[in-house]
């Protein structure tokens, strides 16, 4: 009796990671899309930056001005960088939202398993 439980709810849980992936698999398309999305931007300001800085050390005269061309470069670049921070805490945060839900789900649906089979 104790094999068949323990089997019912291993072949419960199996089937319920199978429907995770094709569920994880659907939203990874939307997800890659908007993540797609992010870097081009990302990536269009810093070559704007760059871009910037090439232009101000082509019109730079005197080593100071070249000085104030890679200073403004720095400060630019720094809010990109932060930029992407807060971008990466958010889809971490994301990510382990979705983790606890599919956890939850897969807890509900082994416990359901459990309990049909503890009824037989």
């Amino acid at each position: 009796m104790k094999k068949l439980a323990i089997i019912a709810v291993l072949s419960a849980s199996l089937s319920s990671f199978s429907a995770l992936a094709q569920d994880t698999a659907s939203e990874g398309k939307n997800n890659f899309a908007a993540f797609k999305s992010e870097n081009i931007a990302s990536l269009n300001k810093e070559k704007s930056i760059i871009d910037a800085a090439i232009s101000c050390l082509n019109a730079a005269t005197k080593t100071e001005d070249a000085a104030k061309c890679h200073e403004q470069k720095k400060v630019s670049m720094e809010s990109v960088r932060q930029g992407k921070e807060a971008l990466q805490q958010k889809r971490i945060s994301q990510r382990k939202e979705h983790l606890q839900d599919q956890l939850k789900k897969i807890d509900e649906k082994t416990a359901k398993s459990a309990s049909k089979t503890a009824t037989k």
